[in-house]
């Protein structure tokens, strides 16, 4: 079976222009075919077919046993995978050294990082940069990152090798080695596409070849352009290739994924700590949107304990005749009891409410001084339903004097709290929205920065997954790191204001003392902002993607 084969393939452009027309061809397994023509004749669209950067408009184009119309969705990065692409402008990603551009088709197949480094070093001995390997591509002449690129086509030892001008910015000789590491891929089963603007490149690569002839077994030359293509009179088959040494197998699925993270969790911290001021200004202003709708809910949940709690507001409280005997009111607290209205009921003797006025109203002597007692007994009833109708009905009590339940300041705290806790939910929303978006911007800027990277990315089948996670992990950091910090303002606020309110409330004879957020309050914090910066970088993510993917 070919490799691969062009079955009347058709490429017409919107604008009417036929850069392929009815051409028809195929590659063999171990074979090295030279596609020569003029500028515009054609070749970059084949590449591009055969690459699935553009689909036919007639015809198909078979890899294989798989027809490459029919390659959709991820299907399409994992067809690039098999397929090494020398670039005609090299493609490189400037801020990584050359053995990480090389290394990056390996990492996308999944193999063991010793392996990488082991598969790069020795091809880039091959093109003869073992010496560079540390260097970043704007430190290499134009050759030499031309080599880069070879290396980095060849490392996955692809099934098809497809060469756009491979050898355009190389000296005679160093073009001549570059072809003889060419002419060494079919033996070990890698089939060879090179695309010339040189009508007599074929002609011209054989005669380099030391001890070389014409038209030697495994070596035809195509002439491209609109209309058929078809072999030279004297191509020839290819001999039988001999066994290919394939590459060492990749990684378990688990052990996969897991590397995939890990480059992409390092690769998002790296450019966090490379732009250290855009990162802070980042995190401060999520940090600040947190902490508004956070600081509020705290506040409201202090002010309603200060309150005495809305259970402690609902009782109502019984002030017995003075006629009425301790006896009867312990009787008559008894008989409420047993009430199914009632949720609890506590009896304050005349001399306890005595006592309390010794010990709380400041008038001890005063009140010594008067002779007996002239309180009455007070029962204090907790409601279990509609306060209001218990109110009511213990009003008509013989016993009962006076009934005191004001009800109305209860009601208007409970609708400032309710409007309160609308009010953080109001803020949390838009706050929590601005956060979003400012995240949702961040990575769009860091994105636009970086769109030739992930074009080369693409175009070495990596999948949107793959594309995608450094920037969640981006946001996912800018998060949790911001969650954390307006966690830490929370907890700053609260020391501060902690030592003057307790000592305010001292005053008034109460214990009461702020409560921040506990540690499970903590967590979801800092997880919920986390969540939010995840959200925003996955939303710019995706749409960018949408927006750049070439074909469907």
């Amino acid at each position: 079976m070919s490799v691969l084969r062009f079955d009347n393939v058709s490429k017409r452009y919107s604008g009417g222009h036929d850069a392929l027309s009815e051409v028809s061809f195929e590659v063999a397994p171990g074979e090295m075919l030279f596609v020569t023509g003029h500028s515009g004749a054609g070749k970059s669209t084949l590449l591009k077919l055969i690459h699935l950067s553009e689909r036919p408009s007639r015809g198909a184009v078979l890899f294989g046993d798989r027809n490459l119309l029919k390659v959709r969705g991820r299907r399409i990065a994992l067809h690039r995978r098999d397929v090494g692409v020398v670039f005609q402008d090299h493609r490189l990603l400037a801020d990584r050294s050359v053995a990480d551009n090389v290394a990056l088709p390996l990492i996308l197949r999944g193999l063991r990082r010793g392996d990488i480094g082991k598969r790069v070093r020795s091809v880039l001995d091959k093109v003869g940069l073992g010496a560079r390997a540390e260097a970043l591509p704007t430190q290499l002449s134009a050759g030499e990152q031309q080599r880069v690129g070879i290396a980095r086509a060849i490392v996955g030892e692809p099934r098809l090798l497809v060469a756009d001008e491979p050898t355009g910015n190389l000296d005679p000789t160093l073009s001549a080695e570059i072809m003889a590491l060419f002419e060494s891929l079919p033996e070990r089963g890698t089939s060879v596409l090179v695309a010339s603007h040189d009508p007599g490149a074929g002609q011209a690569h054989e005669e380099a070849r030391a001890g070389a002839q014409p038209g030697a077994p495994g070596r035809r030359h195509l002439a491209p352009g609109p209309g058929p293509v078809s072999a030279s009179p004297e191509a020839t088959k290819p001999q039988a290739p001999a066994a290919k040494a394939r590459p060492q197998a990749p990684r378990s699925r688990l052990g996969t994924w897991f590397d995939h993270h890990l480059y992409s969790l390092v690769a998002s911290l790296g450019r966090m700590f490379h732009k250290p001021w855009a990162t802070a200004l980042t995190i401060g202003v999520m940090a600040v949107a947190i902490t508004l709708p956070l600081g509020l809910w705290a506040a409201l949940g202090n002010i309603e304990r200060f309150t005495g709690s809305v259970q402690q507001a609902r009782q109502i409280s019984l002030f017995l005749k003075p006629a009425v005997a301790l006896d009867r009111a312990r009787a008559l607290a008894d008989e409420l009891r047993g009430r199914a209205d009632v949720a609890a009921l506590e009896l304050r003797t005349p001399e306890q409410g005595m006592q309390e006025l010794r010990e709380h109203s400041g008038l001890g002597e005063a009140i010594s001084a008067v002779e007996g007692n002239p309180l009455p007994s007070v029962l204090i009833v907790s409601p279990k339903g509609d306060e209001a109708m218990l109110a009511a009905s213990l009003k008509n009590l013989p016993e009962v004097d006076v009934v005191q339940h004001d009800a109305g300041w209860r009601e208007r705290l409970d609708s400032w709290l309710r409007f309160g806790v609308r009010l953080a939910w109001v803020l949390a929303i838009l706050l929590g929205l601005g956060a979003l978006l400012v995240v949702g911007n961040t990575v769009r800027l860091d994105i636009q920065s970086r769109r030739e990277e992930i074009a080369v990315l693409q175009q070495l089948g990596a999948t949107d997954g793959f594309i995608r996670r450094p920037f969640l992990y981006l946001g996912l950091s800018y998060g949790l790191v911001a969650g954390a910090i307006a966690l830490a303002l929370l907890t700053a606020a609260d020391q501060a204001l902690r030592d003057p309110l307790a000592d305010l409330a001292r005053s008034y004879g109460s214990s009461f003392t702020l409560r921040g957020f506990d540690l499970r309050q903590a967590a979801a914090i800092v997880f919920g902002s986390g969540l939010l910066g995840w959200i925003g970088a996955g939303l710019v993510t995706g749409h960018y993607l949408r927006q750049t993917r070439p074909i469907s």
